[in-house]
């Protein structure tokens, strides 16, 4: 019995392991542009770092008006390593436009 929960216990610590040092091919290629920053989390787990910044957008409406709304972008990296490259996503409001590996 110590012996299946040991096992156990090292399989859980693999699968949690794996998603902390990088993204396979396979994942990367699963994530599309419009995917939420939740549904990132679930297939991926959270990012190694992340940088949230705020950024100011106007827009000159067809009165002569300015309209200006604040956005926020959040850039994310999964850390490679001697296997899985480094993987870096953008968002903008939580919401997935660009992936790099």
């Amino acid at each position: 019995m110590k012996l299946l929960l040991h096992t156990l216990y090292i399989i859980l610590l693999l699968i949690t392991a794996s998603h902390a040092n990088g993204v396979d091919s396979h994942q990367f290629g699963l994530l599309t542009t419009g995917m939420s920053e939740q549904e990132i989390v679930r297939r991926l787990g959270q990012p190694d770092t992340r940088s949230n910044t705020i950024e100011v957008v106007c827009t000159r409406e067809s009165r002569g008006e300015t309209r200006c709304q604040q956005i926020s972008v959040s850039r994310w990296t999964y850390s490679g390593d001697g296997h899985l490259m480094p993987t870096s996503l953008s968002f903008r409001d939580g919401v997935l436009t660009h992936k790099h590996k």
